[in-house]
């Protein structure tokens, strides 16, 4: 379906994000590389903590088993801009690792169709310290544009439930070969996330649709 060149790139694109605690690396959601030295995450998920940490994708083909507990490969980050209205971080990492000339593009939402077919690329059990990588195809539901305090936010709907450790994972249209969007979280009414939860679980998450912010938002802030 995928070539594995197309599924390695992704793979090696797509990071951890975790804070140090207590000497261990707490894992906090995923994040993809876009260029240089910069990253992006879902601002929720790092907001207001020290000591940032990204871990990047095991080096493992599409046919070998992954060594959840292996994070050998841990690198310093610090947060370099952020859109708090739509939820974005753009991190600056130390040392950067990540494959510097990509063949993807990073493209937006605003060429696609839908519906189309779309690839998650992310770590939706990290924050129960499952660092496993993980590709899930998706569809794209809807496109919506809507205003906040004024300012137009361009973002898509995915028809896919998705869990707390996928916030800031990528959004990949594999057959142009471009990064489209980063996930946010599933789609509740705004405002009333969290109100209640069970066994640390927000009820209004229990449903099979996603939102994600489309690139161009993310490269804004480069």
């Amino acid at each position: 379906m995928y070539s594995e060149i197309a599924l390695q790139e992704v793979q090696q694109r797509t990071i951890a994000v975790g804070t140090l605690t207590n000497g261990h690396t707490q894992l906090l959601g995923s994040g993809f590389f876009l260029k240089n030295e910069y990253y992006a995450t879902a601002l929720h998920a790092v907001k207001n903590l020290p000591n940032l940490k990204v871990i990047p994708a095991p080096n493992v083909n599409s046919s070998g088993y992954q060594n959840f507990t292996d994070r050998s490969h841990v690198f310093d980050a610090v947060i370099h801009s952020v859109n708090p209205l739509i939820d974005i971080a753009i991190l600056k990492v130390a040392g950067a690792f990540s494959n510097q000339n990509p063949s993807f593009g990073l493209a937006g939402l605003d060429y696609l169709r839908s519906p189309a077919a779309l690839l998650l690329s992310g770590y939706p059990h990290c924050v129960m310290g499952r660092f496993v990588h993980t590709f899930k195809d998706t569809v794209l539901g809807a496109k919506i544009e809507r205003l906040y305090f004024g300012t137009p936010v361009r973002q898509g709907v995915l028809n896919i439930m998705t869990r707390p450790g996928e916030s800031g994972s990528m959004v990949v249209d594999m057959k142009n070969r471009n990064v489209v969007g980063m996930l946010v979280g599933a789609w509740v009414p705004q405002g009333s996330e969290g109100a209640v939860t069970i066994g640390g679980i927000d009820p209004q998450t229990l449903h099979a649709t996603s939102l994600c912010v489309s690139l161009h938002h993310i490269t804004e802030l480069l």
